[in-house]
């Protein structure tokens, strides 16, 4: 961009990687936080979704945070994991087989789908409901947001101590070395300070800006993205791909608050093709039921023919849309302010 004067947005330049994460934690906790109270006094179809979204934006930052130390073994109760990690994998699991059933059924009612699948599938989501609301009243939701709350405050200020420790330290090694070069008798040199802030911490500095950090992560995700992109097959492919691009989608909204309308419309296909190919799954679980109603009269053969092949004329249509919007995935996508 000629004459332009190029730099990254303040958020990410003028934070530390520390702060800008512990920012972002405490925002997705926020927004968790809200939703822990509804689930506990009915699981709504809505509700179930947005805790859902909630719970996905948590892993998508906290996949960042524990890299970068936040998760704590020596924590009370067993560490992070036991007390903290294990009980919200598992409402994130519950919460994702009633998000499967609902998805299951709206998809089946969009497409019209014989009512038999309908309904039975609806009874299921009933049953369901009540074995996870039970669950869910066993892990004590109200709780557990209450530790997690607890440990990302008391981890930010031992995080934040040891930083200012290790900053301490190397500007200790930075001045011994100057030192050093101009005749001190430390023996520090200059180039072993160098080695020593190399292989050190990176996250523990509080001088590193968000963008440098964080924009390795970025590349990573990419890079799995371009992989999955040239090798996808088979429909296990095809998941792992909408996997990584939600990661790569999540990690720019989150970090860099960036919104790409190409990683959503790609994420949005992906996923329609994997409800598509669960719905077909559901014909084939449920093909003893289904054939019972046709030896009863309740349901013509030409029915579940006609069931497959929307469902096929469905999923035909989806691959033909992500073809061209995998050929246009934003690679190299940077937040930047050009000024002139």
């Amino acid at each position: 961009m000629p004459g332009h004067n190029i730099r990254a947005p303040e958020h990410l330049i003028s934070y530390s990687c520390l702060e800008l994460e512990k920012n972002q934690a405490l925002l997705v906790f926020t927004d968790l936080e809200k939703l822990i109270g509804k689930l506990e006094k009915k699981l709504t179809e809505k509700r179930v979704h947005d805790a859902r979204v909630a719970l996905r934006r948590w892993y998508s930052v906290w996949d960042i945070l524990a890299l970068d130390g936040w998760e704590d073994s020596d924590y009370p109760d067993g560490g992070f994991e036991k007390s903290i990690g294990r009980k919200l994998r598992k409402l994130n699991k519950l919460l994702g087989g009633l998000r499967d059933i609902d998805v299951n059924l709206s998809l089946a009612r969009d497409l019209h789908i014989n009512q038999i699948l309908v309904r039975r599938l609806y009874k299921e989501r009933q049953e369901l409901k009540r074995e996870v609301e039970k669950k869910i009243g066993k892990l004590n939701l109200s709780k557990l947001i209450s530790r997690l709350r607890e440990y990302l405050a008391a981890k930010s200020e031992t995080l934040e101590a040891a930083a200012r420790t290790s900053m301490r330290s190397t500007n200790g090694l930075l001045s011994g070395a100057a030192g050093g070069s101009n005749g001190g008798t430390n023996g520090v040199s200059a180039g072993s300070v160098a080695t020593i802030v190399a292989e050190s911490d990176q996250h523990m500095l509080p001088d590193l800006s968000a963008y440098v950090h964080l924009s390795q992560f970025l590349g990573q995700a990419e890079h799995q993205c371009r992989l999955l992109c040239e090798h996808t097959k088979g429909m296990e492919e095809l998941h792992e791909l909408r996997l990584a691009i939600k990661r790569w989608r999540y990690l720019l909204s989150e970090f860099f608050g960036l919104t790409n309308l190409e990683l959503v419309r790609a994420q949005q296909i992906l996923g329609r093709i994997h409800d598509l190919y669960r719905l077909e799954e559901e014909l084939d679980r449920l093909h003893k039921p289904l054939h019972k109603a046709i030896q009863r009269n309740r349901l013509a053969p030409e029915d579940l023919k006609a069931d497959r092949a929307v469902i096929k004329a469905a999923l035909d249509n989806q691959f033909e849309l992500l073809e061209p919007v995998l050929a246009e995935l934003p690679f190299g996508l940077r937040p930047y302010l050009a000024s002139f």
